[in-house]
């Protein structure tokens, strides 16, 4: 019985281990891109559609985008690493995301995310 129970709790932590692993990752690698970046700073102005995140990323200069799809991959990515939010907008009738994250602490030396400040909807 002891046994069972030692095996068990070794393999949760070592799943928790590589949850945690795993999150730092996912936010790192959804980080590790100047578009998804500034869809994080066009989703802290206020929530919006793909269509709509399509449309001001390409009226920036700097940027563009030729299929919408793009955008789609990217903000799923960010959805994916925790640091925006799906929801369906009643007033819109579409799917939208907003910023889930405003802050984080990530641990370089112990490759985790520390923490993650929410925002406030």
């Amino acid at each position: 019985m002891l046994s069972d129970f030692v095996v068990f709790l070794s393999s949760h932590i070592h799943h928790t281990n590589l949850y945690i692993m795993n999150m730092f990752d996912k936010v790192v690698s959804a980080l590790n891109s100047k578009l998804r970046r500034e869809i994080i700073k066009l989703l802290n102005e206020s929530s919006l559609t793909v269509t709509e995140i399509f449309k001001e990323i390409n009226k920036k200069n700097e940027y563009h985008v030729k299929y919408r799809e793009s955008i789609y991959r990217a903000v799923e990515k960010l959805v994916d690493a925790g640091l925006v939010t799906k929801y369906y907008d009643t007033e819109k009738k579409a799917i939208c995301y907003r910023l889930a994250v405003k802050t984080i602490k990530l641990n370089l030396i112990e490759d985790r995310v520390e923490t993650m400040s929410q925002t406030h909807q």
